[in-house]
């Protein structure tokens, strides 16, 4: 997970955006639920994790998860491709592998465009 944190400077009469990302770890995530909903962190670290290893599984036996309000997971097979580099122009291939793709919900998507909107 992560979201973009925009800082704005103004340089004489040049505005200048710079865009960051900024990830959050379990860790991270453990102690927010533990200030959200009160309980201490040892127990809101067992939750997160609970929840996060037992998501894993689910998705790697299912092809396609949904949660309601949140969005869904789907796993397919990325086939293979082939790569160019930029500079050498050599030519290599890259292997398939099996990916996860998210599509959020529409309430997430409304979420984030609020947070959006009131950044700027």
């Amino acid at each position: 997970m992560f979201k973009l944190k925009r800082i704005t400077y103004q340089l004489n009469t040049k505005v200048i955006f710079i865009e960051r990302k900024i990830n959050i770890n379990r860790n991270d995530f453990s102690k927010r639920v533990a200030s959200d909903y009160q309980i201490s962190q040892s127990v809101a670290k067992e939750w997160v994790d609970a929840i996060f290893d037992t998501f894993g599984k689910v998705i790697a036996e299912e092809e396609y998860v949904t949660i309601h309000n949140f969005g869904s997971f789907k796993h397919k097979w990325q086939k293979e491709k082939l790569y160019k580099h930029p500079v050498t122009k050599e030519t290599s291939t890259i292997p398939g592998q099996m990916v996860v793709k998210f599509k959020p919900s529409d309430n997430i998507i409304g979420q984030v465009k609020l947070v959006e909107h009131e950044s700027l």
